[in-house]
């Protein structure tokens, strides 16, 4: 290699070496400039945050804890915070709630939670006197809609009952404080019947989700509590207690709906049927639902080679139809009619078509072996000892 090319090389790599130098001070001084602004701005937040507390509380706080969200452009090191206000956790004699105020100038308006626990166990209170139940468990989970500028709430903790400065609560109105917030509330009681009460028109009102249900003893209150609901709101894991539940009452969309908890029998099964998403119907629909004997199961199950999965029937084989809606069936079977089985051992064997079908496990709930199926397809309940297991086909 000539001098010369040595010489551009070299060139190129002292240039190389400075932009790589220059770009990484930048970037180390657009760091320090944020963590600056940061830092001026937590400060500020939380004179804001205590001056807001005592101008309406009359009380001296501690700050627990701040938040804003931050954006970082790895591009071009560019670092902003992306909302104009923070959330302030403060605490005061043990109680802790979040205040939300400026954070680029100073001022003592806002919004605060401090009032959330005893909005709460208001509401507790009136779900107990309305339900007539001493024994009742409910969960409630409220989040508040203040403002819909997204310069201010983003995602900002917004959880809990949001006031104003100006704004006190003295139980006086629950309605009011609760009107901007998107409230969800599941409650269960035992022996109780769901009159109409003033409670779940109010629920209907401010269009919050409520879901009511009875038991017919607290050793099942006990056991259903510990179902989680779902993301969509449905509440499929209750179901599987529907033998259970004497009543059930349900506030969805701003209406408030009645519900029908009866299961359809056939043979020593229970069947319940539960449409996709919340019927306006005073009762859901079971009575629509039609349980036939059926032979398709034995014919798809044959076309695959795989008829040793029916040869320990224990019962006969059905398909179930759903007339009027799109759901999901529940069915509960005896677990006195399996004590000659070996639980482990017994599914459901499904199929809607030679390339749909397979084994569905139930879940024991008490009293009852509970599988979930959908609609439209054959079924039969069988005793499959000492084969593989039979993992569900689903291709179209």
């Amino acid at each position: 290699m000539s001098d010369n090319s040595w010489k551009k090389l070299l060139v190129v790599g002292i240039l190389a070496t400075i932009g790589v130098s220059v770009y990484g001070g930048y970037k180390a001084y657009k760091q320090y400039k944020f963590n600056k602004q940061w830092q001026s701005q937590n400060e500020i937040a939380e004179e804001n945050a205590l001056e807001y507390v005592r101008d309406k509380y009359a009380i001296d706080a501690k700050v627990v804890s701040l938040s804003n969200d931050e954006y970082k452009n790895e591009f071009n090191a560019e670092y902003w915070i992306t909302k104009l206000y923070n959330t302030v956790t403060l605490e005061s004699d043990g109680h802790k709630f979040n205040v939300i105020v400026k954070w680029k100038e100073r001022s003592s308006d806002g919004y605060d939670n401090y009032y959330t626990d005893e909005v709460e166990e208001l509401l507790r209170q009136q779900i107990s006197e309305n339900c007539h139940s001493k024994h009742f468990y409910s969960n409630i989970s409220v989040y508040s809609e203040l403002d819909n500028n997204n310069d201010m709430w983003g995602y900002i903790d917004r959880g809990g009952v949001y006031l104003t400065k100006d704004e006190h609560f003295d139980g006086s109105d629950l309605k009011g404080v609760l009107k901007d917030c998107n409230l969800s509330v599941k409650a269960l009681v035992v022996d109780t019947v769901f009159d109409d009460c003033e409670l779940f028109d109010m629920f209907a009102q401010i269009d919050a989700d409520a879901d009511f249900y009875s038991f017919d003893t607290m050793e099942h209150l006990e056991a259903a509590k510990e179902v989680k609901v779902s993301l969509n709101g449905s509440d499929m894991g209750m179901m599987k207690y529907a033998p259970y539940i004497t009543d059930f009452r349900s506030v969805h969309d701003g209406k408030n709906v009645h519900r029908d908890f009866g299961v359809k029998t056939k043979d020593d099964m229970l069947f319940r049927g539960f449409p996709d998403g919340y019927s306006e119907s005073d009762a859901y629909a079971c009575d629509v639902v039609d349980i036939i004997e059926s032979d398709n199961l034995d014919l798809y199950y044959g076309y695959n080679k795989l008829s040793e999965y029916l040869s320990s029937p224990i019962s006969d084989a059905y398909i179930i139809n759903l007339n009027e809606w799109w759901g999901t069936i529940c069915i509960y079977y005896p677990i006195e009619k399996l004590k000659d089985h070996d639980i482990e051992d017994v599914g459901l064997a499904w199929a809607e078509s030679t390339a749909r079908y397979g084994i569905i496990r139930p879940e024991i709930i008490d009293d009852y072996a509970v599988f979930v199926l959908n609609p439209g397809l054959s079924f039969k309940l069988v005793d499959t000892k000492g084969l593989e297991p039979l993992e569900p086909k689903l291709s179209y």
